[in-house]
């Protein structure tokens, strides 16, 4: 199998950082964290020669949502939305950044989630 395709630049700009390399960087281990205004933390550990990745949700230090994909394909943002493609027939994975994290499965990018808790919104 070869290994998950993911565009550096994709998830920089979401994340709004580098990752942080664990081990060498032929391990092909990285991992990405941002936090948002009201506190929420999302961390993507993605294990690229392993077909890996690991989605979790916390906030201060309470994870309330993790999961472990396997067969990951390929990692893809479009708009505020990153699509986690498996090549294992499941459905995919959509994790939106923006106006908050929100992660769900389906065949197509969802809509936008109706909630909205972005700093540049409150007062709307």
């Amino acid at each position: 199998m070869k290994s998950t395709y993911f565009d550096e630049y994709d998830l920089l700009e979401l994340f709004n950082a580098e990752p942080e390399m664990i081990g060498s960087d032929e391990a092909g281990l990285y991992m990405y964290s941002k936090t948002n205004s009201n506190g929420v933390q999302i961390l993507l550990l993605l294990s690229v020669h392993e077909n890996k990745c690991r989605i979790s949700l916390s906030i201060e230090e309470t994870t309330f949502f993790k999961v472990e994909l396997n067969n990951v394909e390929n990692l893809h943002r479009k708009d505020g939305w990153l699509r986690i493609r498996q090549s294992s027939g499941e459905n995919d994975f959509f994790i939106c950044f923006y106006p908050i994290f929100y992660v769900t499965t389906g065949d197509t990018q969802p809509l936008v989630p109706t909630l909205i808790f972005h700093d540049e919104l409150k007062g709307y």
